[in-house]
C-alpha cells in the first residue's frame, strides 16, 4: 500500500494505491530501467490507485486534521478487508500479470501509463511465461515507445533487455 498526498493550505488530499512487486520481473528489468534505486528497491511491477481498481475516477480524500486522518484510515482499512486484499491475491500471480501486460495492453496502459516501464515489464513477463508471441510483444513495446516520442536511449535499453535474455 502507498498513499499519495497533495498538500494544500486547507489540508492534504490523499489517495490509496496498491502495489505488486514481482521479484523476478524486477530483477530482469532493473539493469535496463531508469530511476530504479537498486534491484531490491521499491520498484513495483504494478501500482494502481483505489479509484482505478474500482473502475472509477480518482478516489481522493481530504485530511484536514487528526479526526479526518482516523476516519480515512478506517475507510481504507475497511476497503482493504472487503476488496483490496483479494485484489492483491489475484493480481500478484505471474500468469495474471502476463495477461494484463500482454493480452490487455489497453488496460495496462491505463494502470501503467509510462510506456517505457510498461514495455520492459511486458517483455520480462512474456519471457518468464515463454509466450510464443514474444517477438510481437517486443515489437509492440517499440511501437509504444515510438508513439510516446521516447528518447532513442530508451529504445536502446529495450533492445538491451531483449538481447540479455537467454
Amino acid at each position: 500500500m502507498a498513499i499519495s498526498e497533495s498538500h494544500y493550505p486547507e489540508g492534504n488530499l490523499t489517495e490509496l494505491h496498491l502495489g505488486i512487486r514481482h521479484e523476478l520481473v524486477e530483477e530482469i528489468v532493473y539493469p535496463f530501467a531508469l530511476g530504479l534505486q537498486s534491484p531490491g528497491g521499491e520498484a513495483h511491477t504494478l501500482m494502481v490507485s483505489q479509484g482505478k481498481i474500482a473502475g472509477k475516477g480518482p478516489q481522493r480524500e481530504w485530511v484536514r486534521d487528526e479526526a479526518d486522518a482516523v476516519l480515512v484510515a478506517r475507510q481504507w482499512q475497511q476497503w482493504m478487508l472487503e476488496k483490496g486484499f483479494a485484489w492483491l491475491e489475484i493480481h500478484r500471480e505471474t500468469a495474471w500479470l502476463d495477461q494484463l501486460y500482454n493480452d490487455h495492453p489497453d488496460i495496462a496502459r491505463q494502470w501503467q501509463p509510462n510506456a517505457f516501464h510498461r514495455s520492459l515489464r511486458a517483455i520480462a513477463l512474456a519471457y518468464l511465461t515463454q509466450r510464443p508471441d514474444f517477438r510481437s510483444i517486443v515489437q509492440r513495446g517499440k511501437r509504444d515507445l515510438a508513439a510516446a516520442a521516447a528518447a532513442p536511449e530508451l529504445l536502446l535499453r529495450l533492445d538491451g533487455l531483449v538481447g540479455a535474455l537467454p
